[in-house]
């Protein structure tokens, strides 16, 4: 019935709400068409967001509603100081959600992960609970 990838997720959606430290959520219409999460570091009181989105979505401020919402969950039910995220330098439009979701440019990061045998440079974003 569920993919393995979909089991991985539905578990780590369990087992990180149980713990506290990851808390995932998925983008849905009639059918699940994304997801966003935050992975927690309690002791610093941080967190990183992340998402996705199926491509026919794209360019319809679903990712960017999904962001804001789970700032907002950040700050004022979990009352974490800073959520923080990247994304690859050559996708601009993730850095748009970012921008559009309150998000301000930190830096950027050379060689910061390796997929299929490259380097890819990442951009990060923060925004901080003042």
């Amino acid at each position: 019935m569920y993919t393995e990838s979909a089991k991985c997720w539905i578990n780590l959606s369990k087992t990180g709400f149980e713990n506290k430290d990851h808390y995932i959520f998925a983008i849905r219409l009639e059918k699940i068409i994304g997801g966003i999460g935050l992975r927690i570091d309690k002791a610093a009181n941080k967190a990183e967001l992340g998402y996705w989105l199926a491509e026919t979505y794209w360019n319809k401020s679903f990712a960017t509603e999904a962001a804001q919402a789970i700032i907002k969950f950040s700050f004022e039910t979990l009352k974490l100081k800073r959520i923080f995220a990247t994304h690859f330098d050559f996708n601009l439009a993730s850095g748009k959600v970012m921008e559009k979701a309150g998000m301000k440019k930190e830096g950027f990061l050379r060689c910061h992960t390796q997929k299929n045998g490259t380097y890819q440079n990442h951009i990060l974003y923060a925004i901080i609970n003042e």
